[in-house]
Parts: C-alpha cells; structure tokens; sequence
C-alpha cells in the first residue's frame, strides 16, 4: 500500500515538474523582445558615420535573423489627473531597427531610422531608448544595401 502511494505520489510530481518546465519554456518564447543595452560609435570627423547599436533580449530562438526591420515602440503609462486614476497606457511606435547581429538568447540592432512625430503623438525622447520593445510582427527583410546607412557608405571616397 506505501509502495503504491510512492508510486503514485513520485509519478504525480515528475507530471508536475514536466508540466512547469514547458510552461517556464513556453513564457521564455513568448515574453517581449526589449531593448536593455545600447551603444553608439564617435565619430572622428565629420564624415564619418555614427551608429547606434542596440542590444536585445532575445535571439535565434524567438525567430530573429541577420537583415530583418523591425519596428520599435514605447509604452507610456498616462494618468487622468481628473478622474484620478490611469486610463491605461499608449503604446507609440518610435521607429525602426535593422538586425545585424543575431546568437542564442541575444541579438544586436543597429538604428535604420526614427519615425516623424508628424502623424503620431510627441515623444519626451524622440530616440530609440533602453526599455523600448520590439514588435516582431512588423518584422520584414531588408538587404543591408537598402538601409539608409548604408547609402552613405556608397558615396564616400575611401
């Protein structure tokens, strides 16, 4: 009777810790792709490019790849000074990164460009920021010789 309730209870605790391994797997692929470090070139003269890298929390496993534009936003938590309390928080788009870099759990975005804040709202900072998310449903692939970086690196004169 002990060795059957052995049994029972060790099989009903190797299905539970089973069971939470795939679901800490499953929320590891489906947490939010974010930006959490970011560096940016000097330039030594005045015709030489600046880049501004971006550091982002996940890798190959969440589908990214070399040359794929995605768009990044912000979310902003607003507060209704009035009716005292928070209607929620607006998610604005800031604007776009080109993947450049791309290993297990990491990858690395270079800027492709800043949206105009002629048709959205203002931003306070209007750069691509650490704690900016990627949406990885705009996601599309773009050659690096389609990216406005690159153009300026066609005409100089080396």
């Amino acid at each position: 009777m002990l060795s059957r309730y052995l049994l029972v209870f060790g099989l009903g605790a190797y299905l539970a810790l089973t069971l939470s391994i795939f679901e800490a797997k499953a929320q590891s692929v489906n947490q939010s792709l974010t930006i959490f470090d970011a560096r940016k070139s000097l330039a030594l003269s005045d015709d030489e490019p600046v880049f501004r890298d971006f550091y982002i929390n996940g890798g190959s496993e969440q589908g990214l790849r070399e040359g794929m534009v995605i768009t990044v936003t912000r979310q902003i938590s607003l507060y209704d000074r009035f009716q005292n309390r928070s209607p929620g928080e607006l998610k604005v788009e800031v604007g776009e990164v080109r993947i450049i870099y791309v290993q297990q759990g990491l990858a690395v975005a270079r800027e492709h460009r800043l949206y105009s804040r002629d048709q959205r709202p203002l931003l306070e900072n209007n750069f691509i920021m650490l704690g900016d998310r990627l949406q990885l449903k705009s996601a599309r692939i773009e050659s690096a010789q389609s990216s406005p970086q690159s153009e300026v690196d066609a005409l100089r004169v080396y």
